[in-house]
């Protein structure tokens, strides 16, 4: 073989090399949920519960809408009336908004919430607290490399740490939080999770008195504790005895009152009131009314001027004090 040849395939397998270690520069932003996990490295927490799109979503909700979320996501049912749901639905929501808070990207927040949830099954597991501080340790003491520039992704080998995407100083406040939250509450936890609650039925039997059945216009009194026979006689005040009623007398006529002469003008007055039609008693009414209302008035009027002339006399007097 010629040394130009020998030389230009050293040269060829060079740029390969040169090619495989550049890294290739892509947009995290443009990728699916499904492209990131296949290029995630085997072991590694990231994209394992939460994906990209779902942590995205997350970051818009509400405090209570988050929960929400969560629980059906989480596949937490009765959150709100089972103490030990709402105290794992907690844990996730905490862990997820811790991470929001240290500002870690969503390739951090992923990875980070699958640990906390890993912690959570070793408790349901009943394992103890020197079994999950040492799994913990473990993955802690992994390998950690630096995470990838916000945006981007690099080609990686096949194998990882479970957290990986972390850095030291992340990895520090993370522990110091597992420890402040799940570790140092331990036996709270692990009751929670593992042990089932008691229920307990306190009944207690009372002797109570019941209403006599209704055979009378109404029961006997409770309020004083007595018997009807007692109520009745010393209580009870009786009914009054109704006066007797005297038979009606027929009333004899008066020859005097028969032969009265007013008696005989009434009855003219209501044979010509009865010939007369509502408009003619109407106006006999009306003219009555005026000659009676109009006296009145007058009269009315009088007293008026009285008392106007009398006003004015005391509104002169004060005046007349005022100006001395």
């Amino acid at each position: 073989m010629a040394p130009g040849k020998k030389s230009s395939g050293a040269s060829k397998a060079g740029s390969a090399a040169k090619t495989k270690t550049e890294p290739k520069d892509v947009s995290v932003d443009d990728m699916k949920d499904d492209e990131l996990i296949a290029l995630e490295k085997e072991g590694s927490y990231a994209w394992k519960i939460l994906q990209k799109s779902q942590i995205q979503y997350f970051k818009t909700l509400a405090a209570d809408d988050l929960m929400v979320a969560m629980a059906e996501k989480m596949e937490v049912n009765d959150w709100q009336s089972d103490w030990r749901m709402g105290a794992l639905l907690d844990c996730h929501v905490l862990a997820f908004v811790w991470a929001l808070q240290q500002a870690f990207d969503n390739r951090q927040i992923s990875a980070f919430f699958t640990l906390n949830n890993e912690i959570i099954k070793q408790i349901k597991d009943g394992q103890s607290l020197f079994s999950v501080s040492n799994f913990l340790a473990d993955v802690f003491a992994a390998p950690v490399s630096e995470p990838h520039a916000e945006g981007k992704v690099e080609d990686a080998p096949t194998t990882a740490s479970p957290v990986e995407c972390l850095t030291p100083e992340q990895v520090k406040t993370a522990s110091e939080f597992i420890t402040n939250t799940i570790l140092q509450h331990f036996s709270l936890y692990d009751f929670i999770f593992t042990s089932e609650q008691v229920e307990e039925v306190t009944s207690v039997e009372y002797c109570i008195s019941v209403l006599p059945e209704h055979n009378v216009p109404f029961p006997a009194p409770l309020e004083e504790a007595l018997t009807e026979e007692v109520y009745n006689q010393c209580i009870l005040t009786p009914e009054p005895t109704p006066e007797p009623v005297e038979a009606e007398q027929p009333v004899e006529s008066d020859p005097e009152i028969e032969n009265d002469p007013l008696m005989e003008t009434t009855e003219k007055e209501d044979e010509i009131l009865a010939e007369l039609t509502v408009d003619q008693i109407r106006n006999v009414v009306n003219k009555l009314a005026a000659r009676q209302i109009g006296s009145f008035q007058e009269e009315y009027h009088n007293k008026l001027k009285e008392r106007e002339s009398a006003y004015l006399q005391k509104i002169t007097k004060l005046a007349k004090n005022v100006e001395i």
